[in-house]
């Protein structure tokens, strides 16, 4: 997996302090200290700062989600770090994470701009699926995009929201993600929305952790206290140039990618992320609201970052979501013709030849399918 780069961390500023107080406090990898620090400045930020964006205007919000293995990544922990922050600002919702959409619509209502936190996101996502949370995953995808006014009819109750700016702080397995990322949620936007960090390299195993100091935190929540009355608009004007020509390339390149739409749909939506994040590393650095080009050079190089990892990711930890969906459509082709040779099987599936040997084994193996050989040719059967 690809290092987060150097040049992704400030060597001074709000953010470098943050990760500073983390740091001691868990074995947890630098990347994740750093990308839950991006998102509590973002909470702060709320609604009362964007970004000029054509006929809308962004919002520094974010969904992330880190990703590692159980326990010893660290993953909660780290976004519990984040969270002890947090709790020092009244001004920041924590929005509930167990709720129904109609006690998060009355929430929102009163607090638009807030912080929504899944320790477990595959359980969140499991949860929204049931009859009772219909629409929850629609709900977040249109509400990542700070519509002005977000106005729903529900259950005889109308519900508006002006200007609502909601983050996620989430964590996953990737065996877990895997598995809860259907290809609608893809294509309609949702997963592309996030940030997915990987675990990475982790620092040296601490078995116990220490207490966090508590001079340094009070010395960080009073420097995060100026982003509060921070407010306004802001200036691209000296970083437009360079961020068009990053933005030329980047396009350039995903049409140049023989890729599935999967990577492009995440890809794409990182020429928003990375005016997000120039707008956050700034305001870590500076009391203005003009983006500087240092900024947007650490944005661009965690965006880059982003990109490479989601790329492995997908060809690699999340491409077990994509086996599951080629053993289904093989078992569905046998069982709506029985008997079908290997050869036509082959050509029927798209697949390479050694990727669905492996799938036909698999499915003999779990007892779903019988090879029987006729003529020096193999021909499948399903298991009544």
């Amino acid at each position: 997996m690809m290092r987060l780069p150097d040049a992704a961390l400030p060597a001074k500023g709000l953010l470098r302090e943050y990760v500073d107080f983390a740091t001691p406090l868990t074995d947890a990898p630098g990347g994740y200290h750093l990308t839950v620090g991006l998102t509590v400045l973002a909470a702060l930020l709320g609604n009362r700062v964007s970004i000029p964006f054509g006929a809308r205007r962004l919002f520094p919000n974010l969904y992330v989600t880190l990703l590692g293995r159980s326990t010893f990544s660290r993953k909660t922990t780290s976004i519990a770090i984040g969270q002890k922050i947090l709790d020092h600002f009244e001004s920041v919702a924590n929005l509930p994470s167990e709720f129904s959409p109609e006690a998060f619509l009355d929430r929102l209502g009163k607090s638009p701009a807030g912080l929504l936190v899944y320790p477990e996101l595959a359980r969140a996502l499991t949860t929204f699926r049931r009859d009772y949370m219909s629409g929850m995953v629609e709900r977040l995808t249109e509400l990542y995009d700070c519509p002005p006014v977000y106005s729903r009819e529900l259950r005889g109750r109308t519900f508006s929201i002006e200007q609502p700016a909601v983050s996620i702080l989430a964590a996953s397995t990737v065996e877990w993600l895997a598995k809860t990322m259907g290809e609608d949620d893809v294509r309609g936007g949702f997963f592309p929305r996030f940030v997915f960090v990987p675990e990475g390299q982790q620092p040296q195993h601490l078995a116990i952790p220490p207490e966090p100091d508590a001079q340094t935190e009070q010395h960080l929540v009073q420097g995060l206290s100026r982003l509060v009355n921070l407010r306004g608009k802001a200036d691209l004007s000296i970083v437009r140039s360079t961020y068009e020509d990053w933005y030329r390339k980047l396009v350039t390149s995903l049409y140049a990618r023989d890729d599935s739409d999967a990577l492009s749909s995440f890809a794409g939506r990182l020429c928003v992320t990375a005016l997000k994040l120039a707008l956050l590393y700034h305001v870590a650095e500076a009391d203005d609201l003009v983006i500087s080009p240092e900024a947007l050079q650490r944005a661009l190089s965690f965006v880059g970052w982003v990109q490479e990892t989601t790329a492995s990711l997908l060809q690699d930890g999340l491409a077990l979501g994509r086996w599951d969906k080629d053993r289904k459509r093989i078992l569905g082709r046998i069982r709506a013709r029985p008997g079908i040779p290997h050869s036509a099987l082959l050509k029927a599936s798209h697949l390479p030849a050694r990727g669905l040997r492996e799938i036909v084994a698999t499915l003999e193996e779990e007892g779903s399918i019988v090879a029987q050989p006729n003529e020096g040719v193999r021909h499948y059967y399903p298991v009544p």
